[in-house]
């Protein structure tokens, strides 16, 4: 009992300081990451979507991949436990390299030496601490890290912007500051997590389970596949062929900030009412259809265009790693190993886009011809997933039309749902929602309040008032509830 209360206690006292830790240290990150990204090689302005040059999106990828991949392998073969991968080191590369390149370190290399030898640092880096920061979010309640996500992710646009603005030297220095500010307040963060809920611990997972989480957000990665897909397609294009416009260098900065107040709205607006897969059924149809209207406006209002079109995909981006933070948390997946698969089909269909995009620039017809191509290609990327999300509705429709399916004992969405009708439906609080969810679902008092942030005695009191409520008075009559 007494390990109960101080359980309880660590984690009321630590809230508010992981909170702060967790929002000001990912954001730091990420705003250290764009801006290295934006700035690599190239500390001039940029044409379009916060990226200034091609070869250093293209040989970036490659130690992207290679280092999510070995991450996948060790996690998934048990070989690398919770909260144990390395973040002072990726945050030293990650610091180091624009330094390094500031002060001339690497003008001895060879140009191509030197670009690899940056590509590596910043790939190797950015790659695993995301994923330590996906594991911290995936460590608390869904509601509570989406919240979390979105204050991030708007902080880190923002202090982007704000550093963007500084001369070359002391944006890498800014760099520097932030990519060890934020792996100091992970350390920090990590700390509370293991103070409060202990060490968690991550059990050999069979692969179809992976497959299932993959299924569960297929919307939402197919999207964004095809997104990141074109968004390359249109940025190599553009960079390539010389392409430019009035304010093309704050395009891409205004469209990530305001794609991650659109996040931050759905996160504490409403963070159950709407449904991300929903959202992205309602947004790719308007990014698609701004793409195909674009030719027949000769190509006019590229800012506008521009600024729409990153806002929708930077939203679809943190929508997706929201997603994917849900699906571990709920189906207790392997951070490591379900955001690193994930991660690498997004870093792949990002690069096969630069690619194709490079190849249409580099080919001799007129500027409007190559135009038209990269649109013709584009929708036709975009005609399939239009048409995968169109069956979905049709699916959802038909269902809707015969008998309504009880809800699986693996179907945590569907336990969501079905608390948030009956919570609507008898006046329960959001927190007595999630309470009933875990415990239609056969959870203990105890890992409710592991995942929850509770003591078990506070748990049992919610219990109690859940049962009157409902008026209730066993078990069985609350899973009969959820199959009713």
């Amino acid at each position: 009992m007494k390990a109960q209360r101080a359980h309880g206690s660590a984690c009321s006292t630590g809230s508010w300081v992981f909170l702060a830790c967790v929002v000001a240290g990912f954001a730091s990150f990420k705003s250290a990451q764009s801006v290295a990204y934006a700035t690599a090689m190239s500390p001039g302005g940029t044409p379009f979507i916060m990226l200034s040059n091609l070869s250093f999106a293209v040989v970036t990828s490659f130690p992207i991949v290679v280092a999510y991949c070995v991450a996948v392998v060790l996690a998934y073969k048990g070989w690398m436990p919770s909260f144990k991968l390395p973040v002072v080191v990726p945050a030293l590369l990650l610091a180091s390299g624009g330094v390094l390149s500031l002060f001339g370190v690497f003008d001895a290399l060879e140009p191509f030496v030197h670009l690899v030898v940056v590509c590596v640092m910043y790939g190797v880096g950015t790659a695993l601490l995301t994923l330590a920061w996906v594991e911290v979010f995936a460590s608390v309640d869904v509601v509570r890290s989406m919240q979390m996500l979105a204050s991030a992710t708007l902080l880190s646009a923002l202090l982007s912007n704000a550093v963007m603005r500084l001369p070359p030297s002391a944006v890498m220095v800014c760099v520097a500051a932030l990519s060890l500010a934020g792996a100091a307040l992970y350390l920090k963060a990590k700390r509370i997590v293991l103070a409060s809920e202990g060490r968690p611990s991550f059990s050999p997972v069979a692969a179809g389970r992976y497959a299932k989480g993959l299924a569960s957000i297929s919307n939402g990665l197919a999207v964004l596949l095809a997104l990141g897909c074109v968004v390359g397609i249109l940025n190599s294009f553009m960079l390539i062929d010389g392409y430019a416009f009035e304010g093309s260098d704050r395009a891409g900065g205004l469209g990530v900030v305001l794609g991650y107040c659109a996040f931050f709205v759905v996160a504490y607006a409403m963070p159950r009412r709407l449904g991300m897969e929903r959202a992205y059924r309602i947004l790719f149809p308007v990014l698609a259809t701004l793409l195909l209207a674009w030719p027949f406006l000769g190509f006019r209002f590229g800012y506008l265009f521009s600024v729409l079109f990153i806002m929708g995909y930077q939203f679809a981006s943190v929508g997706v790693m929201y997603l994917i933070v849900r699906e571990s948390h709920d189906r207790s997946l392997n951070p490591y190993v379900f955001m690193g698969a994930s991660a690498v089909m997004i870093r792949l269909s990002v690069l096969a886009g630069v690619l194709i995009g490079g190849d249409v620039a580099s080919r001799s017809y007129d500027w409007i011809s190559k135009a038209m191509l990269i649109v013709a290609i584009a929708m036709y990327a975009l005609a399939f997933v239009l048409l995968y999300l169109s069956r979905g509705r049709k699916a959802e429709r038909d269902g809707r039309k015969g008998r309504r399916p009880r809800p699986k004992p693996t179907d945590d969405e569907a336990f969501r749902r079905k608390a948030a009708e009956l919570g609507k439906r008898y006046g329960l609080t959001e927190r007595e929602q999630g309470i009933l969810s875990h415990l239609a679902r056969g959870r203990t008092s105890t890992y409710i309040g592991e995942q929850l942030w509770l003591s078990p005695n506070t748990v049992r009191g919610h219990i109690k008032k859940i049962y009157v409520k409902l008026d209730i008075h066993s078990k069985q009559e609350l899973i009969d509830l959820f199959l009713d």
